[in-house]
């Protein structure tokens, strides 16, 4: 082989060898992954959603934009992924165009809705390129905010026209998305439903851990007397709504000698009295113990002081007296008072009776001075003026 022959062959067995890896490598190419972002925008119209059906941010929602239109798509795939637990739970794939926006509802098969933190990954072969996009920290949230409201005091005395005593109100607040200030609120309202006073987080852009309010009024007038419930209402991102009160009593006045045998509670229905006055009835009957008389005498006393208020009487028995006569002696006894609160100056219009037994009192078991509790009534004024009451549940 002359000298030509033998450059020949050597331009020919480079050459070869320079197809073959050209080849090679663009075949390593192709296998390879691009984050694709040069071609195709992904955005997410919010990354946190709440597919609870009040329809705000109900759906994960998807906008895809190509860079350029001349795209060539041979298919694409998305998956959800729950980052606790690395499983898959939603596909959604093609061999056709990709869309301009694709909705996902927070739905599982056969789990329905699972709050958690999520993430997509895109995967498709555009331009002869396999892409691949991903976005970590998609948080699926149904569940209200977590809120705490306690109050330094839930009744308070007029003194000279003003509190004698500030009320400080102790917040806190926590959710698995952001709070939404903007809507989030501290408010007071008074027997009627009706906003008396208010502070808005929005002025602040914080949740304050304490509030102090002392009696004045939005117009910084001072509240009368009265029942007034503090509202605390949050609001996360994805419009969950969470909602806690506290009831608030102002009196007028308050004598100190009525003090020692009455105790004033809340519930979720209202204002609660009770006289620790021993024993209320004796065993197997309805009619007062003389020395009750002079204690629900105070009693008639509150009443007077909030004349449009409703009043609910409970009666109770205990488990000392006949089983077969428990509901019927505990719905005497609460109608005893009834008439007793009717003879000194309470208006019937006002009040209304129910017996619950010994099943449902909220003072069964529960020994004060050596007596047992059941055998008593209890008074329930409710939150609001003239609204009567649904029977407690057992």
């Amino acid at each position: 082989m002359n000298f030509i022959s033998k450059v020949y062959a050597f331009l020919f067995s480079a050459c070869f060898l320079f197809f073959v890896l050209s080849s090679y490598c663009y075949a390593a190419q192709k296998s390879i992954s691009y984050n694709g972002e040069d071609i195709l925008k992904i955005s997410l119209l919010n990354t946190s959603f709440s597919p609870n059906g009040d329809g705000i941010a109900d759906e994960l929602v998807f906008n895809f934009n190509f860079v350029t239109d001349k795209v060539k798509i041979k298919n694409w795939q998305i998956e959800i992924i729950n980052l606790q637990t690395n499983e898959v739970v939603e596909t959604f794939s093609s061999d056709n165009g990709i869309p301009k926006i694709l909705k996902w509802d927070g739905v599982q098969k056969k789990k329905g809705i699972v709050e958690g933190v999520y993430k997509y990954v895109f995967t498709a072969v555009i331009n002869d390129r396999n892409i691949e996009i991903e976005q970590s920290n998609i948080i699926l949230d149904v569940t209200p905010p977590y809120l705490s409201l306690r109050t330094s005091a839930n009744m308070v005395v007029l003194k000279e026209n003003k509190f004698a005593k500030n009320i400080i109100f102790s917040l806190s607040v926590g959710d698995e998305s952001s709070i939404d200030i903007n809507k989030s609120k501290l408010g007071i309202e008074n027997s009627k439903g009706e906003l008396v006073k208010e502070w808005l987080f929005s002025a602040t852009q914080y949740i304050p851990q304490k509030i102090v309010w002392n009696g004045k009024d939005g117009k910084n007038k001072q509240v009368p007397a009265g029942v007034y419930k503090a509202v605390l209402s949050v609001y996360d991102i994805v419009d969950n709504k969470g909602t806690v009160s506290q009831d608030i009593t102002v009196f007028d006045k308050m004598p100190s000698e009525d003090l020692s045998e009455i105790k004033i509670e809340r519930d979720p229905r209202g204002l609660v009295i009770n006289l620790y006055s021993d024993v209320w009835f004796g065993i197997d009957g309805s009619k007062f113990k003389k020395n009750v008389q002079k204690s629900l005498k105070r009693i008639v006393r509150l009443l007077q002081e909030y004349p449009e208020t409703h009043v609910l009487i409970e009666g109770y028995s205990n488990f000392a007296e006949a089983d077969d006569e428990n509901m019927g002696l505990s719905r005497q006894r609460a109608a005893d008072a009834f008439s007793f609160f009717v003879k000194e100056g309470i208006s019937a219009d006002r009040l209304e009776f129910v017996g619950y037994g010994e099943d449902t009192s909220d003072y069964a078991g529960i020994i004060y001075r050596g007596k047992n509790l059941n055998r008593i009534i209890s008074v329930v004024m409710p939150q609001q003026t003239n609204k009567k009451f649904a029977p407690k549940q057992k």
